[in-house]
């Protein structure tokens, strides 16, 4: 990830709307990057990291409370330079507590945004450390590439393992995921500001 000497970071995020039907959204002109993973990987959270707000994604240790489509307006700085950018937060995926009629309702929801949403800039696809990515996930990066939109992995829970075994697994998710995927990896102490900076840079704005 390319860093400039000034820090990169948000200076302001809001919340602006949440709906259930990616069709009822409205058109954005700002770049619009999409988070998903499955429940509990810790999108909200991520997402609270990256803004420097606690509460601004409604993030809980029950999983599957993510059900809409929540969208974040970030105002980021970059040197000199502000940018806007619009945070998604997409319904989880694989909660075995939901109805399997509210699962199917949820992924084909999610994957008409994936595949039908104009403004879509980039997916960051969150992977919980300790997993292999599944179908789900390696769904949305196909869908990613073949909309030619950008991909980004970010392995989530990185802390919950000792460097060497992080080492191997992060090795092992390069190879799960294919090459031409970036991986970041977050934990309790990993630099927001890093994850702002190659998304930026995979938007071109660096």
């Amino acid at each position: 990830m390319t860093q400039k000497n000034s820090p990169v970071r948000v200076v302001e995020a809001q919340f602006i709307l949440g709906a259930a039907d990616p069709a009822t959204l409205p058109d954005i002109s700002i770049p619009e990057v999409a988070f998903i993973g499955r429940t509990n990987v810790g999108k909200s959270t991520l997402i609270n990291r990256l803004t420097g707000r606690r509460s601004l994604a409604r993030a809980s240790g029950t999983p599957g409370r993510t059900q809409e489509f929540n969208f974040f307006q970030a105002h980021i700085i970059d040197g000199e330079t502000r940018h806007q950018m619009m945070l998604v937060d997409l319904p989880g995926f694989g909660y075995s507590q939901f109805s399997k009629k509210k699962r199917v309702v949820l992924e084909k929801a999610t994957v008409a945004y994936l595949l039908k949403r104009r403004s879509l800039s980039a997916v960051c696809v969150l992977n919980d450390v300790r997993r292999d990515p599944e179908d789900e996930e390696l769904e949305v990066i196909d869908i990613a590439r073949e909309r030619r939109i950008p991909a980004i992995v970010i392995v989530t829970k990185a802390d919950k393992l000792n460097v060497r075994d992080l080492a191997r697994r992060k090795r092992e998710l390069e190879a799960r995921f294919d090459d031409g995927i970036t991986l970041c990896l977050t934990g309790s102490n990993f630099d927001p500001s890093a994850i702002i900076a190659h998304v930026l840079e995979t938007l071109g704005f660096r």
